[in-house]
């Protein structure tokens, strides 16, 4: 249980300032995890087809499934999801999937072998989920290193159980920290291949993804360097022109223009090519769009 305050800014995860953490949080100031409760697979499954059941239609019983990304913590992804599920408003059930992250700046070197560790695991949920949820409407987001667990789980799920992809109605990729050549050689073929609705948002201005290329000394699809190469069946849009803070990494999460284009796209199931707010990029036929 979240508490997400009414006079928040959108975008925002308004955080207990560190000088009053001891003091405990006031809940109409800031965003505060208010009560954690360990269930079993069968009370959460049992609870999310009661809830779906009474608070959606039957013939659209939807929930997005977030993945956090590198140096988030459970509880920093409790808080993002909260904050999505009131800022998208697309009557969808918000559910996270939280991978071991070891929450520290300096922890990318772990938090990249989890998940890879994570990728059976996610991939198993995944399948839980929508055998076990009764959900017609699933929307997976992943963010930065969650992104890599994300695209394998699904094409190794979907590959194998293709009587699933009808449920999976859009894949949102924001900002992945994944090698570009592994990506477009090896993971995008695959996510095509399966017709599976997918949007990638990467930025120039990504200052999270340069410092993962120093690290590891390959480019981030997720980072843009040079002229974008079209990449066959999936929607790529170029972030680089919204309001951004320092890092410029949470743009997905944190722009209100970013957050109305994900909401379109869940709201009304509509591609890049047919939302308003995007521009193809080169006309007449765009190899991505940008947000102007």
């Amino acid at each position: 249980m979240v508490s997400v305050p009414e006079d928040r800014k959108i975008g925002t995860v308004t955080k207990t300032p560190w000088w009053i953490l001891g003091q405990g949080g006031d809940a109409r100031k800031y965003m505060l995890i208010m009560d954690l409760e360990r269930w079993s697979a069968a009370r959460f499954f049992a609870t999310v087809k009661t809830r779906l059941a009474a608070s959606l239609p039957p013939e659209r019983r939807a929930a997005f499934i977030y993945i956090h990304g590198y140096y988030n913590a459970f509880d920093d992804a409790a808080l993002r999801t909260a904050q999505m599920a009131v800022d998208l408003n697309v009557n969808a059930m918000p559910v996270f999937y939280s991978w071991p992250s070891k929450g520290e700046f300096t922890g990318y070197r772990f938090d990249d072998n989890s998940a890879q560790w994570t990728q059976a695991h996610l991939q198993n949920f995944l399948a839980d989920f929508a055998d076990r949820s009764d959900a017609t409407d699933i929307y997976i987001i992943a963010h930065s290193m969650g992104n890599r667990p994300t695209t394998m789980a699904l094409a190794n799920l979907l590959e194998k159980r293709p009587e699933l992809l009808p449920r999976f109605k859009q894949v949102v990729l924001a900002a992945p920290d994944i090698n570009a050549d592994v990506f477009r050689e090896q993971i995008a073929p695959r996510l095509a291949s399966l017709g599976l609705p997918v949007t990638l948002y990467a930025s120039k201005n990504d200052m999270a993804m340069r410092l993962s290329y120093r690290y590891s000394g390959w480019d981030k699809i997720g980072d843009i360097r040079g002229p974008i190469v079209n990449i066959p069946g999936l929607d790529f849009i170029d972030a680089s022109n919204v309001t951004m803070n320092f890092i410029g990494h949470d743009y997905l999460v944190s722009n209100r223009v970013v957050l109305t284009d994900v909401a379109t796209m869940i709201k009304a199931g509509l591609r890049a090519k047919d939302r308003g707010g995007l521009r193809g990029r080169p006309l007449p036929v765009p190899r991505y769009w940008e947000f102007p």
